[in-house]
């Protein structure tokens, strides 16, 4: 079910009274913003049913809106504690509902990509695009440009990335299979088939 803004302005205000059931609305609109963009990729590339899920899409769909769910309340949380002046934010509330939902829709055309590969057979790879302004990570500027299979993962858990300068990026949290470095990442992925 679709909700509007209002609804979901006023449940990120419920959210951080600790309100379940606001928890459970934003839930669903992460997951409604994943599967409107896997089906969107499935219905373009002219599939039937995009509604079919077997266990291992399930699982993984529900591992992406955890960690979704855990990195915004993760920040919300960040965001409270540094006791900022009301109208400052409520504006940060929006840029990391924003930032989630995004990454949501990133999510949800990575399941749409990877459900086209296994299903009509064609073999899709992914490549890590970054702006590459003067503001991008280093980390994302490294991975700018990498192209890998669909079903592969950019990181894995606990991989170090050498970085330049001498420096060091350490995966610390789950293999990262889309961008989800840091907040406010503006990077993407681009889909091509492999002929």
């Amino acid at each position: 079910m679709a909700r509007s803004e209002a609804d979901l302005l006023h449940a990120l205000t419920l959210f951080l009274n600790g309100d379940d059931d606001a928890v459970w609305i934003i839930t669903q609109h992460f997951v409604a913003a994943l599967l409107a963009a896997r089906n969107q990729v499935i219905t373009e590339n002219n599939l039937e049913d995009p509604s079919a899920m077997n266990e291992s899409d399930l699982l993984e769909m529900s591992r992406h809106i955890a960690v979704i769910m855990f990195g915004f309340r993760e920040r919300m949380q960040e965001i409270e504690d540094e006791g900022e002046l009301a109208d400052n934010i409520a504006w940060q509330w929006e840029r990391i509902f924003i930032d989630q939902t995004v990454r949501a829709i990133e999510a949800g055309k990575l399941f749409g990509y990877m459900f086209v590969e296994r299903v009509s057979g064609q073999v899709w790879e992914k490549t890590w695009m970054s702006r590459l302004a003067h503001n991008t990570c280093a980390v994302c500027e490294e991975l700018h440009g990498m192209t890998i299979p669909v079903q592969q993962d950019f990181l894995s858990l606990g991989q170090i990335l050498i970085l330049p300068n001498d420096r060091h990026y350490a995966q610390t949290y789950g293999n990262l299979s889309a961008p989800s470095v840091h907040p406010h990442c503006q990077c993407w992925l681009m889909y091509t088939r492999r002929n």
